[in-house]
Protein backbone atom coordinates (compact mmCIF):
# COMPACT_ATOMS: atom_id res chain seq x y z
CA UNK A 1 0.00 0.00 0.00
CA UNK A 2 1.50 3.40 -1.04
CA UNK A 3 0.67 7.05 -0.18
CA UNK A 4 2.09 10.24 -1.63
CA UNK A 5 0.73 13.23 0.44
CA UNK A 6 2.13 16.54 -1.56
CA UNK A 7 2.25 19.14 0.48
CA UNK A 8 3.02 23.37 0.53
CA UNK A 9 6.54 22.73 1.45
CA UNK A 10 7.41 19.24 0.57
CA UNK A 11 6.16 16.09 -0.73
CA UNK A 12 5.59 13.13 1.85
CA UNK A 13 5.53 9.10 0.80
CA UNK A 14 4.48 6.05 3.11
CA UNK A 15 5.09 2.89 1.95
CA UNK A 16 3.56 0.18 3.66
CA UNK A 17 5.00 -3.50 3.66
CA UNK A 18 7.49 -2.55 1.37
CA UNK A 19 11.57 -2.27 1.43
CA UNK A 20 13.12 0.95 1.69
CA UNK A 21 13.90 2.97 -1.63
CA UNK A 22 14.37 6.00 -3.53
CA UNK A 23 11.09 7.21 -4.15
CA UNK A 24 10.95 10.27 -7.12
CA UNK A 25 9.66 13.82 -5.96
CA UNK A 26 9.54 12.86 -2.53
CA UNK A 27 11.48 14.84 0.56
CA UNK A 28 10.71 12.69 3.38
CA UNK A 29 10.04 8.36 2.87
CA UNK A 30 8.54 6.42 5.70
CA UNK A 31 8.37 2.75 5.15
CA UNK A 32 6.25 0.64 8.01
CA UNK A 33 7.22 -3.37 7.53
CA UNK A 34 7.43 -6.25 10.17
CA UNK A 35 10.64 -7.30 8.22
CA UNK A 36 14.15 -5.49 9.19
CA UNK A 37 15.09 -3.92 6.67
CA UNK A 38 18.24 -2.53 5.92
CA UNK A 39 18.97 -0.11 3.03
CA UNK A 40 21.82 2.33 2.42
CA UNK A 41 20.79 6.09 2.72
CA UNK A 42 17.80 5.19 5.11
CA UNK A 43 17.62 5.08 9.24
CA UNK A 44 16.01 1.98 10.48
CA UNK A 45 13.75 2.86 13.65
CA UNK A 46 11.87 0.78 15.74
CA UNK A 47 8.19 1.70 17.76
CA UNK A 48 4.89 0.02 19.33
CA UNK A 49 1.77 -0.50 18.88
CA UNK A 50 -0.97 0.69 20.66
CA UNK A 51 -3.36 -1.41 21.71
CA UNK A 52 -6.84 0.09 23.08
CA UNK A 53 -9.35 -2.06 25.18
CA UNK A 54 -12.35 -0.62 23.51
CA UNK A 55 -14.76 -2.25 26.12
CA UNK A 56 -13.74 0.42 28.44
CA UNK A 57 -15.49 3.69 28.99
CA UNK A 58 -14.81 6.09 26.13
CA UNK A 59 -13.47 8.94 28.84
CA UNK A 60 -10.77 6.30 30.64
CA UNK A 61 -9.72 4.90 27.35
CA UNK A 62 -9.38 8.57 26.00
CA UNK A 63 -7.41 9.44 29.29
CA UNK A 64 -4.96 6.88 28.87
CA UNK A 65 -4.39 7.99 25.40
CA UNK A 66 -0.69 9.50 24.45
CA UNK A 67 -1.83 13.18 23.88
CA UNK A 68 0.79 14.23 21.79
CA UNK A 69 0.15 11.15 19.36
CA UNK A 70 -2.59 9.22 18.95
CA UNK A 71 -5.04 11.77 20.62
CA UNK A 72 -3.73 14.36 18.34
CA UNK A 73 -4.27 11.80 15.43
CA UNK A 74 -7.47 10.88 16.28
CA UNK A 75 -8.49 14.83 16.84
CA UNK A 76 -7.06 15.21 13.02
CA UNK A 77 -9.01 12.39 11.69
CA UNK A 78 -12.76 13.89 13.22
CA UNK A 79 -12.31 17.63 11.77
CA UNK A 80 -11.54 16.02 8.44
CA UNK A 81 -14.92 13.67 8.68
CA UNK A 82 -13.81 10.54 9.36
CA UNK A 83 -16.16 8.38 11.32
CA UNK A 84 -16.05 4.93 12.98
CA UNK A 85 -18.46 2.47 13.13
CA UNK A 86 -18.64 -1.06 15.21
CA UNK A 87 -20.13 -4.43 13.90
CA UNK A 88 -20.05 -5.93 10.60
CA UNK A 89 -20.40 -4.55 6.78
CA UNK A 90 -20.16 -6.77 3.75
CA UNK A 91 -18.14 -3.93 2.31
CA UNK A 92 -15.33 -5.00 4.58
CA UNK A 93 -14.99 -7.84 3.07
CA UNK A 94 -14.07 -5.81 -0.32
CA UNK A 95 -11.94 -4.41 1.41
CA UNK A 96 -10.25 -7.12 3.38
CA UNK A 97 -9.93 -9.51 0.18
CA UNK A 98 -8.53 -6.35 -1.49
CA UNK A 99 -5.40 -6.10 0.67
CA UNK A 100 -4.73 -9.80 1.13
CA UNK A 101 -4.17 -10.13 -2.52
CA UNK A 102 -1.91 -7.29 -2.77
CA UNK A 103 0.07 -8.48 0.01
CA UNK A 104 0.37 -11.81 -0.94
CA UNK A 105 -1.81 -13.40 1.60
CA UNK A 106 -4.58 -16.23 2.32
CA UNK A 107 -7.64 -15.04 3.21
CA UNK A 108 -10.53 -16.00 5.09
CA UNK A 109 -14.07 -16.26 4.03
CA UNK A 110 -16.41 -13.74 5.11
CA UNK A 111 -18.77 -15.85 7.27
CA UNK A 112 -16.24 -17.23 8.70
CA UNK A 113 -14.93 -14.31 10.43
CA UNK A 114 -18.41 -12.53 10.70
CA UNK A 115 -20.05 -13.25 14.36
CA UNK A 116 -16.07 -14.24 15.50
CA UNK A 117 -14.94 -11.31 16.91
CA UNK A 118 -15.73 -7.16 17.05
CA UNK A 119 -14.88 -5.37 13.92
CA UNK A 120 -14.52 -1.26 13.60
CA UNK A 121 -14.74 0.22 10.42
CA UNK A 122 -13.14 3.56 9.67
CA UNK A 123 -15.14 5.91 6.95
CA UNK A 124 -14.72 8.65 4.99
CA UNK A 125 -17.55 10.92 3.00
CA UNK A 126 -19.84 7.68 3.13
CA UNK A 127 -16.91 4.84 1.58
CA UNK A 128 -15.06 2.64 3.50
CA UNK A 129 -11.70 3.63 4.26
CA UNK A 130 -10.12 1.18 6.72
CA UNK A 131 -10.90 -1.60 9.57
CA UNK A 132 -9.86 -4.15 11.98
CA UNK A 133 -10.49 -5.39 15.30
CA UNK A 134 -9.99 -9.00 17.39
CA UNK A 135 -10.84 -11.90 16.57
Amino acid sequence: MRTYTERRLFNKYWGWYEAPHDVEHAAIANFFSYDRCEAEGFRRTESLTSIIDLSRPIQAIWNDMRANFIRKQIEQGERRGVTVQRGWVPAFYDLYHDFCRRMGIGRAAYDSLEGHGILFTSWYEGALIGGGGGF
